[in-house]
């Protein structure tokens, strides 16, 4: 289990989960810092039985993820079900 904060709360995804959103920045090519950073924050929930933070950039580049792709948005709508279609 892997789990994140983020919006206020605390979020739990299954390895595959994470490891699946890491896979989709890693085939973009980390194409912006926030992805990279957002790559590194995952590969650090990954490690640990930690809750990791991840900071404003990092959040937005999972919304950003989300809009482009079906699977990780049903993922981020079924963590937060208040935030906003893409």
């Amino acid at each position: 289990m892997v789990r994140l904060e983020f919006r206020g709360r605390v979020a739990s995804l299954l390895r595959h989960e994470a490891e699946q959103i890491h896979a989709r920045i890693a085939a973009e090519g980390f194409e912006s810092s926030r992805a990279r950073d957002l790559a590194l924050a995952l590969d650090w929930a990954l490690s640990t039985d930690q809750v990791v933070p991840l900071r404003r950039s990092e959040v937005r580049e999972l919304d950003r993820l989300a809009a482009r792709h079906a699977e990780i948005h049903a993922l981020l709508r079924q963590l937060t079900p208040a935030a906003k279609a893409a």
